[in-house]
C-alpha cells in the first residue's frame, strides 16, 4: 500500500480512539495519533465525523490599540496631522506617544 493511499479505521482502532480520547481528551491528540499510526490531522478528523472533537478554545489576544488609534491619540498630543507616521511600526509609535505622555499605557483599556 503506498503512503497516499488512505486506509480506513478498523472498529478496533475506532474503539481504541474513542476510549483514549475519553481519557485524555483534545489535549491528548497526539498520544493517540502515535498510539494508532495516524496522523494528528487524521484523528481529528475522524473525531469530528464521530461526532466526538471539541476543539480548545483559544485565548483571545489583546493587541492593545490599532495604529488608525495610535496615530489619533499622537495627533491629539502634538496637534498636528499624523498621516505621514502610518508607515511607522506600532511599536515606534507607542514608544514615541510614551515618550510625549509617560502615563500612556500601551495596552487598551477595557471597554
Amino acid at each position: 500500500m503506498s503512503e497516499k493511499q488512505k486506509r480506513k479505521y478498523t472498529e478496533d482502532e475506532e474503539d481504541s480512539l474513542v476510549l483514549m480520547y475519553g481519557e485524555l481528551g483534545t489535549k491528548g491528540i497526539p498520544e493517540i495519533a502515535a498510539f494508532l499510526g495516524r496522523t494528528e490531522k487524521s484523528v481529528i478528523a475522524k473525531l469530528a465525523i464521530m461526532d466526538l472533537y471539541t476543539p480548545v478554545p483559544k485565548e483571545p489576544v489583546d493587541k492593545g490599540y490599532s495604529k488608525k488609534e495610535l496615530l489619533i491619540i499622537l495627533e491629539d498630543l502634538v496637534g498636528f496631522d499624523t498621516s505621514g507616521f502610518y508607515a511607522a511600526k506600532k511599536e515606534s509609535l507607542e514608544a514615541l506617544i510614551q515618550h510625549l505622555n509617560p502615563e500612556f499605557d500601551p495596552r487598551k483599556p477595557s471597554s
